[in-house]
């Protein structure tokens, strides 16, 4: 299960624009970085609805943090993880770990 989660995460990653991405100070553009191409321009907000260009920093950031962070686990794995390990990321996949 989590291979296959893992290569379909990867998937889309792979698909989307090249990044990495920017944001503008105002958290309304993500854009790339090395080129012309707007990823969304829309007004990213918080809870409130109050303008969140740390919200934007983080859409912007996973572009690049998601290859990184399936590249780590796909590291883990071939260095071998305890089935407990395995049982816990399942869970997390699944979207059923406590926090």
């Amino acid at each position: 299960m989590i291979l296959s989660a893992l290569t379909e995460i990867e998937r889309r990653a792979e698909r989307a624009t090249g990044g990495p991405w920017d944001h503008d100070d105002s958290g309304e553009t993500i854009s790339t970085v090395n080129g012309p191409d707007c990823i969304i321009a829309c007004e990213v907000t918080d809870e409130q609805g109050i303008s969140s260009p740390e919200n934007a920093a983080f859409i912007a950031a996973a572009r690049t943090d998601v290859p990184k962070l399936c590249t780590a686990l796909r590291i883990a794995f071939e260095d071998g993880l305890s089935d407990e390990v395995v049982d816990r990321i399942e869970e997390v996949l699944r979207g059923d770990a406590s926090e």
